[in-house]
């Protein structure tokens, strides 16, 4: 065991470092984690190497003489009468948040858009490879619609009205649709 360090001379702590042992260092500090003031609960603990064993002293390190303080009320104070109250849980109810509608976002076929523009607009705004574009533009040419993607509802909204001021801005007739998904 290497040399102890003495800690600095305090009032409160005269007393204990004079009758110290050894593992005595750490009854101030064992003090302080119990959340108690150790001016005032100097000689409450004692430590017999590390392991804490509670005493009866006051701040003096005299054996107290209010015993009565360091013992649970006996008798009638110590049971506690049942009220006639009745005390009912509260439960805590979390708001059910529902998830967004979603939406499909739905080509209309026409016969005047040159289908590599329908495909560049497929895979420019709706993120679409090369051969998911051109099966969606087929689809479309060949039923007359075709779902190009399901969104939440704004987003759908959103991106149906970019793909069809893109065939507006090229002077085509090209026309995305949004509605509800079943």
């Amino acid at each position: 065991m290497g040399p102890r360090v003495k800690p600095e001379d305090d009032e409160w702590q005269k007393g204990w470092w004079q009758n110290a042992g050894a593992g005595d260092w750490q009854a101030p500090l064992l003090l302080v984690i119990l959340g108690l003031d150790p001016r005032i609960h100097a000689g409450t603990v004692r430590t017999r190497g590390a392991v804490p064993v509670p005493g009866l002293m006051d701040a003096r390190g005299s054996p107290c003489q209010n015993r009565a303080a360091h013992q649970p009320p006996a008798g009638p104070e110590r049971d506690f009468p049942m009220s006639d109250t009745e005390t009912k849980r509260l439960v805590k109810t979390r708001p059910k948040i529902e998830r967004p509608r979603l939406h499909k976002v739905i080509l209309i076929n026409d016969d005047f858009t040159p289908r590599d523009f329908v495909v560049t607009v497929l895979k420019g705004e709706f993120r679409l490879s090369e051969d998911q574009a051109y099966r969606v533009m087929i689809t479309a040419h060949r039923r007359g619609a075709c779902v190009v993607a399901v969104f939440p509802k704004d987003v759908a909204e959103t991106k149906a009205a970019r793909a069809t001021d893109a065939g507006r801005a090229q002077g085509y007739p090209l026309r995305f649709e949004t509605e509800p998904e079943e």
